[in-house]
């Protein structure tokens, strides 16, 4: 039962991991959209270039027609529940499965919506920062063999798999949480 649980959260933490990687968050005040490569400085009908909140729509309805749950948060983030975790999922994909077609539909998005994937560049230096900050406040609450972020993989932090599944870690996630929200994990298998 104890690996049947580490993997669920595993899973869990892969599928919310995924879901915040797809943020499209920003540090600054703009609105305006980045350029996007090809658009040869086009403009929509109204004269204007497309802003954050259009392209995130853009994307989120793109999701959506590829058969994946999304939801745009207030702060205009696009957030995929993690698969399998919850009672309104009867039925549906789980794990790998599920992963699987999330990439596949991202994938996809990203081509029919290129500026998503700059705006998810775009926050990748504050990413990187919030999990440096994660993973020091993990060390001191206990958690000392929490590894320092990789900037390749844009400010996930690597779970060890024996870490994911103990009380300890969940107190410290608890307290670590509320002082940097948002940072993607990435599970690594128990050894």
């Amino acid at each position: 039962m104890g690996r049947t649980l580490a993997v669920r959260i595993a899973l869990a933490v892969l599928a919310t991991g995924a879901a915040l990687t797809m943020t499209a968050c920003s540090t600054e005040p703009e609105d305006k959209a980045p350029r996007v490569a090809g658009d040869q400085g086009r403009q929509n009908a109204k004269g204007k270039t497309q802003d954050q909140g259009s392209i995130t729509q853009a994307y989120a309805q793109c999701m959506s027609d590829q058969g994946q749950e999304v939801k745009v948060d207030e702060q205009g983030r696009i957030a995929v529940p993690a698969a399998g975790t919850g009672d309104d999922n009867a039925g549906g994909k789980q794990g790998a499965e599920a992963a699987d077609d999330l990439r596949k539909a991202m994938k996809k998005c990203d081509v029919k919506v290129p500026g998503m994937k700059q705006l998810r560049d775009k926050g990748d230096t504050e990413r990187l920062k919030q999990a440096r900050g994660l993973v020091d406040c993990l060390h001191k609450n206990g958690i000392s063999d929490m590894p320092d972020p990789d900037p390749k993989d844009r400010g996930a932090v690597s779970a060890p798999g024996n870490t994911m599944d103990n009380e300890k870690m969940a107190k410290a996630i608890g307290i670590c949480g509320k002082k940097f929200p948002g940072v993607p994990f990435k599970a690594e298998q128990a050894k």
